[in-house]
């Protein structure tokens, strides 16, 4: 079993006409699907459409929108990864530790996938796991926060 550690996050709306970002503290045993609850309540979201985790390379400018390089790892929702499996998709419920993850590192999560609603993600810090900061009944918390979205 993999050491747990925490990470720190910094969740951007790049699309928003002033900014709005939270930075949320969470374990590496917690799951993409915990990630996307605290990153819904966080933002005062109410958790009814499907969502997807982009993990890897950015989108490739070559191939357009909608296109991705090799590489990119998607986490999905539950209900979205049964009904239409695509390759190099991923049910959320794994963890985070599924990924080797870099100080520094961005990522994509998007949200209702009708209206692309785009939070970028960056990790801010990658520490030892702190049970004063994260208590084990706690899987991820917010820490700051700037912006009403």
């Amino acid at each position: 079993m993999k050491e747990i550690f925490q990470l720190t996050l910094r969740a951007k709306l790049d699309e928003w006409p002033f900014p709005v970002w939270r930075d949320i503290l969470i374990r590496s045993d917690a799951t993409f699907l915990d990630l996307h609850i605290k990153l819904q309540a966080a933002f005062v979201w109410y958790d009814d459409h499907a969502f997807v985790f982009d993990v890897g390379k950015n989108r490739s400018k070559a191939g357009g929108a909608g296109e991705w390089e090799k590489g990119i790892r998607s986490y999905v929702s539950p209900g979205l990864w049964e009904e239409d499996q695509q390759p190099g998709e991923i049910e959320s419920i794994v963890s985070l530790h599924n990924e080797r993850w870099k100080l520094g590192q961005s990522f994509t999560y998007t949200y209702d996938l009708g209206d692309n609603i785009e939070v970028k993600l960056r990790v801010l810090s990658l520490a030892p796991f702190d049970g004063a900061s994260l208590p084990p009944s706690v899987r991820a918390r917010v820490v700051a926060l700037r912006g009403f979205s």
